[in-house]
């Protein structure tokens, strides 16, 4: 940590941009020296919103509760636990995989920036790409006195002057036309940060794309990071906020890239063995051949996890950590966050089931519908964890309630038949 706090300290600031083909070089921040242990933190969907634009009346308690668990009020509580998490133990680098705000608020972005620069405080140097949430997105709103008010959102160029400090401005390589960039953490390893969010047409639309796509020019540039990191005789490490393959049976549509088989194959021929992601919301590491994708939980809903990447010598072992809100509170003497895994966990359930409680009325007696949510708000909490459900959560006869084509059903019975593989560690070679 020492050797980061020095480089942080001696960081040159950007003089040259050559442009390349289809990219940019850049002289940027001084790397690590080579043969240098990493610690590399993930995390993905904060979904920040800056409380300039909330007062947690009714219509952001509507919002929250009709959301998708996500933990609106309590961002501020999680990010103040999880910057003090970084302040004891601090990593190298702080890589943030999208959907940084709830909807794109350029207030949002600007108070998270401020955030960001208090760990970099610490001497973590955070880099950052864009979800599909963040930039020029027609949803961008604030719930304050009762009123639901339009907020400023931020182009493409906004979001990269926002967080200019956060890997743009030492980057070592850019696309051109979007911003995916290449991070020098040392000699032995560059991050990738590519930009999959489709944003162009938002604001015409009048609502945010949620599909990802890779685009040729970040195809190019990915092709030419690799080059660069082959001379060099680094590692690659490739982080976005779309997922490189489908993560579920029943809920892809939207979340794995557009053009995934494309760009596994351009994995395999560049030597990437890995892809960090988000937007799924789920804790799920999967893999196709050779390339494996990392989903870290989002931050922002139950169990507020961060993922873990600690490096040396090309090896890889990846691991997760709830963020510290209990101890954060006992520190602190906030009273009524003393159960936050707990209470996080029963809002979760509840408000992760709120549409199938709706949808089964009429469908199931009341009873059944009662005990049906309260099974779905069970799996949903360990399956969001990334961890196997229990068999003793599930109950045939209650199941068997449903119809054989419900999508409830199924579900459950994906669920029941658990994961094949570990969604919480992981060991991989980048170099075999």
């Amino acid at each position: 940590m020492d050797k980061r706090k020095l480089s942080l300290l001696v960081s040159a600031i950007m003089t040259l941009i050559i442009f390349t083909g289809c990219t940019m070089e850049a002289k940027g921040q001084e790397p690590l020296p080579k043969g240098e242990d990493l610690r590399i933190v993930v995390a993905t969907d904060i979904h920040y919103l800056s409380p300039k634009l909330r007062d947690g009346g009714e219509i952001e308690k509507y919002v929250y509760e009709n959301g998708d668990g996500k933990e609106i009020g309590n961002m501020d509580l999680i990010l103040d636990a999880f910057t003090e998490d970084l302040r004891k133990d601090p990593p190298d680098v702080l890589v943030v995989t999208g959907d940084l705000t709830l909807n794109g608020e350029k207030k949002s972005h600007e108070d998270l920036a401020k955030i960001f620069r208090k760990i970099e405080s610490y001497g973590v140097q955070v880099i950052v790409t864009p979800g599909n949430h963040d930039i020029s997105n027609s949803y961008a709103r604030g719930f304050k006195s009762g009123k639901v008010e339009y907020a400023d959102t931020v182009s493409p160029e906004e979001f990269e002057s926002i967080y200019s400090d956060f890997g743009f401005k030492d980057a070592v390589r850019r696309a051109e036309g979007n911003l995916s960039y290449l991070y020098k953490v040392s000699e032995d390893l560059y991050i990738a940060m590519v930009d999959s969010a489709v944003y162009k047409n938002n604001i015409e639309n009048g609502y945010p794309a949620t599909e990802g796509i890779v685009s040729q020019s970040s195809k190019v540039f990915l092709e030419e990071s690799g080059a660069l990191a082959r001379e060099n005789e680094a590692d690659v490490i490739v982080a976005m906020h779309h997922n490189m393959m489908n993560h579920t049976t029943f809920m892809n549509s939207g979340f794995t890239l557009e053009n995934a088989d494309e760009m596994r194959l351009l994995f395999r021929t560049q030597g990437f063995k890995v892809n960090l992601s988000g937007h799924i919301h789920i804790q799920d590491i999967h893999f196709i051949e050779e390339v494996t994708d990392i989903v870290t939980g989002a931050m922002s809903v139950y169990p507020n996890k961060y993922g873990i990447i600690d490096y040396t010598e090309g090896k890889i072992e990846y691991s997760t950590k709830w963020v510290d809100v209990e101890g954060y509170a006992r520190d602190k003497g906030i009273r009524e966050h003393l159960n936050f895994v707990t209470d996080a966990r029963e809002r979760f359930k509840a408000f992760s089931t709120v549409r199938l409680k709706a949808r089964l009325q009429g469908l199931v007696d009341e009873a059944s519908a009662s005990k049906l949510t309260e099974l779905l708000g069970e799996i949903n909490a360990y399956y969001f964890a990334g961890e196997k459900v229990p068999d003793s959560v599930f109950d045939d006869s209650l199941i068997e309630i449903l119809p054989e084509d419900d999508r409830t059903r199924f579900y459950i019975e994906d669920r029941k038949s658990g994961d094949l593989y570990e969604n919480n560690s992981l060991m991989l070679d980048l170099r075999n």
